[in-house]
């Protein structure tokens, strides 16, 4: 998360951010306590952005190198 914020890549869905902190074992021990199948979506949901920022992040790692090879 932090190499999010000095990318200046923002999350999509700022309700984990704002209700649980932005943390997922949060989520996961509430779904495990309750079987409410809410939190489990909201952690699914958390877990596809991160996916889709590791990708953002190694785009800019791959251009910086780019850059430092010029």
């Amino acid at each position: 998360k932090d190499v999010e914020k000095q990318l200046g890549i923002k999350r999509e869905n700022a309700i984990v951010q704002r209700m649980y902190g932005g943390d997922p074992i949060t989520l996961w021990r509430m779904f495990l306590g309750s079987g409410d199948r809410h939190y489990l979506d909201i952690l699914i949901s958390y877990n596809e952005e991160d996916c889709i920022n590791l990708q953002r992040i190694a785009d800019v790692c791959v251009e910086r190198m780019k850059e430092n090879v010029n």
